[in-house]
């Protein structure tokens, strides 16, 4: 059977958990700053050496007993994390309920559920970790690809879940780790689009990015380069107020070509900016300007 590691205590190197036939982890987002959170860096990593990531939110063990309020929270906290490593934004991000959920504290759980849906706008970014009461009760509210821990199971399996959290641990590249049973797949392939237009498939809405002021987020962003493409695509308005200035780097593996201070937008006078990608497998962007307008970041053919 496949198997998945989660962990927390810091990165593990690709190529470790590729001896170990890892093709699949689990990694952290929680509290900005806490050192469990996965890095961009760590996210192109393993991506590029085709390790599939998920990603899970936790903060402290019991934290879903604030409900609905958290779980709108949980979720908007989220997903700027996972935005900024590169983490697509039609993956899903599981929630962790990591303690013994009793009968009386599943209402809570479940509205913290249906809080974090609601700020996603739908159940299908959202699913749980946790035992079985608590797998069991989401996936009966409709939040599907559960993942299970045999901890709080008490030897009750769910038919529904992806992941089978082991209560075995193993150690890869020095690191305690978690084995996970992979049970199905964790981001199924969505149905193959309708055939359109060169035009409008010239530029892949699906995998750009709205790069923000560095006031709302100074880290960098990520994106893998997705095929069929062979020009990253930055673009801005910024009016007559000074351009926005990027620090881009475009990845072959581990070499990257580094764009510096690239200008767009306002006074710059280029409001749309194409750099051909040069066989890069991914790119990373930093806004190093303090203007305070957004500024796009995309790939056409």
């Amino acid at each position: 059977m496949t198997i998945a590691y989660d962990y927390s205590a810091r990165p593990i190197p690709a190529t470790a958990l590729l001896a170990a036939g890892v093709r699949t982890v689990m990694r952290y987002v929680s509290t900005p700053g806490n050192s469990k959170n996965i890095t961009a860096a760590e996210y192109l990593e393993l991506r590029a050496a085709g390790i599939e990531v998920g990603l899970v939110y936790e903060t402290s063990a019991t934290w879903m007993l604030g409900g609905y309020a958290a779980g709108q929270g949980a979720y908007r906290a989220a997903r700027a994390q996972a935005s900024a490593v590169g983490y697509p934004a039609t993956q899903r991000i599981w929630f962790a309920a990591d303690w013994d959920v009793r009968t009386g504290q599943l209402v809570d759980v479940l509205a913290c559920l249906h809080g974090a849906a609601a700020a996603a706008g739908s159940k299908s970014l959202v699913s749980i970790y946790g035992g079985f009461a608590a797998v069991d009760a989401a996936d009966g509210a409709g939040f599907d690809a559960p993942w299970q821990t045999e901890a709080w199971s008490g030897g009750r399996r769910s038919s529904h879940a992806v992941l089978y959290q082991r209560a075995q641990q193993a150690t890869c590249d020095g690191v305690q780790v978690d084995v996970n049973d992979v049970l199905a797949e964790l981001f199924p392939a969505p149905p193959a689009p309708a055939p359109t237009t060169a035009a409008a498939a010239a530029f892949l809405e699906e995998t750009s990015m709205q790069i923000e002021p560095t006031a709302q987020h100074p880290g960098e962003y990520a994106m893998i380069v997705p095929p069929g493409v062979g020009q990253l695509v930055v673009a801005a308005d910024g009016g007559t107020g000074p351009g926005a200035v990027l620090r881009v780097a475009l990845w072959n593996n581990d070499k990257p070509t580094v764009l510096s201070n690239l200008a767009v937008g306002g006074a710059s006078g280029h409001h749309v900016v194409a750099h051909p990608l040069a066989g890069a497998t991914a790119v990373t962007v930093r806004r190093l300007d303090a203007e305070t307008y957004p500024v796009a970041a995309g790939f056409r053919a």
